[in-house]
């Protein structure tokens, strides 16, 4: 015997409720989490880096980061600014690790007065976290922080050590390896898939004619769109509850001569 579906409807009021949780989630701060890890205040020990991970400090040494580090930018991150002191054996296959790295990332660049020292875009951390990746990726680290997520952080996309700008090809995420970036996850990845790739900022910017003609009809249509959809959405559950409260108002008013003709019959 098939069993009958059950039929459910979550109602406009619970509709807006989700809708309100959603963009409360979507626009937490970034604030917090930026700051959650803090490098220890041990000297940079260079040397004991090199000695006990010559392979990773190789890596380092030639980024963009050792070398800025290496010529005398003391901005620029060494080991210590990512990790503790290597005499303490720091863990970093472990999933609290995994979800921390974005926070780690986010204290330098998220921090929009050093960045504009060196021209990088300051939003980088509030775009990933906009992204189905950071977005998973924070709630687990403010809530689960010990659940092992294959979303990708950012050294799974720009390499942990050996970090290079964008339009150098040793880069990871540089036009000529993008694709086979993006396949460690995302198998088969094509070309038209690596295109969607980077801290994509549809509604942040404005619609512009500078944009292609594909990319300014779909940021015109969401820009337009999106608040006629959530007005009409919000002209309706004012409506739905508007009447339900005058049918509720015209019952009540209806039942008292409704029990008189049934006493009198």
């Amino acid at each position: 015997m098939r069993r009958k579906r059950q039929k459910y409807s979550i109602g406009p009021v619970r509709t807006l409720c989700i809708w309100v949780l959603l963009l409360a989630s979507g626009c937490s701060s970034v604030g917090d989490l930026a700051v959650a890890y803090q490098p220890d205040p041990a000297d940079v020990d260079l040397e004991g880096w090199a000695e006990a991970y010559p392979q990773i400090y190789a890596d380092w040494e030639s980024s963009i980061h050792g070398t800025a580090y290496l010529s005398g930018d003391e901005n620029a991150p060494t080991c210590n600014d990512c990790h503790d002191a290597p005499v303490e054996g720091e863990v970093v296959n472990t999933a609290e690790f995994h979800l921390q790295v974005p926070n780690r990332c986010a204290r330098c660049h998220n921090d929009d007065a050093l960045m504009a020292e060196y021209g990088i875009a300051d939003d980088v951390y509030e775009t990933y976290l906009a992204d189905f990746h950071g977005t998973t990726i924070q709630y687990y680290a403010e809530n689960d922080p010990t659940a092992l997520r294959d979303e990708a952080v950012c050294s799974d996309c720009h390499d942990s050590h050996a970090v290079y700008p964008q339009d150098d090809e040793r880069s990871s995420v540089a036009a000529v390896n993008l694709q086979t970036t993006c396949a460690k996850c995302h198998a088969g990845a094509s070309e038209a898939f690596t295109s969607a790739y980077g801290h994509y900022r549809p509604i942040q910017d404005p619609v512009s004619k500078a944009d292609t003609t594909i990319v300014f009809i779909v940021k015109l249509a969401y820009q337009a769109l999106i608040p006629i959809t959530l007005g009409g959405m919000l002209a309706y559950i004012g409506l739905d509850i508007f009447f339900r409260i005058k049918r509720k108002n015209a019952k009540q008013n209806t039942e008292p001569e409704t029990d008189e003709s049934e006493a009198q019959s």
